[in-house]
């Protein structure tokens, strides 16, 4: 699914070591938000960003560590 405010994404780091379960990575991602129309808020970029997030999960069962 394309989202029309992001411009750019980019995987800037990769981690597989001691501290995750075998076979398992931890990938660093930038994700760049914009728009020509309005200064982006919060509001207009949380929902593209749960359902990046939700893909991540579904497709690759990918989840945002904390």
């Amino acid at each position: 699914e394309s989202h029309g405010i992001v411009s750019n994404v980019q995987i800037f780091d990769v981690y597989e070591g001691e501290f995750l379960p075998e076979g398992m990575k931890s990938l660093a991602i930038k994700i760049r938000y914009s728009s020509l129309e309005c200064t982006l808020k919060d509001d207009q970029i949380k929902p593209v960003e749960n359902a990046i997030l939700n893909a991540l999960n579904k497709n690759f069962g990918a989840y945002l560590r904390s």
